[in-house]
């Protein structure tokens, strides 16, 4: 899979968590969960249903249709000057969006966490 599937698959499953959690946000308002332990076991089931909703969805694979065959001669650097590499937008996307997922896990987040609660 290449950075566009991953950002589509992205962005439908952000758009079915969404739904799925307004859906049981208006559920639990509508039946008036009260109970403090019930709500927490709500809300963590409606979380585990989020978080597994890529492995009960059916998988397809994707036809690769963007295979490009180029028949022209490749065009020298001149060895004075290094070649600039400019990443695809895609590819820094979902690097930032790993960042924005693994900074606030790492242990130094986490010790700052622990300073800020004293």
């Amino acid at each position: 899979m290449n950075a566009a599937h991953w950002l589509v698959n992205l962005a439908a499953w952000s758009a079915q968590a969404g739904a799925l959690i307004a859906a049981g946000g208006l559920a639990a308002w509508a039946f008036g969960l009260r109970v403090p332990r019930l709500r927490l076991a709500y809300w963590q089931t409606l979380l585990a249903v989020c978080l597994l909703l890529p492995a009960v969805e059916p998988w397809r694979r994707a036809a690769d249709s963007n295979v490009e065959v180029s028949t022209a001669a490749a065009r020298l650097v001149p060895a004075g000057r290094p070649a600039i590499y400019f990443p695809p937008w895609r590819q820094v996307l979902l690097l930032v969006l790993a960042c924005g997922c693994a900074v606030p896990c790492s242990p130094v987040a986490a010790a700052v966490r622990c300073t800020w609660t004293r």
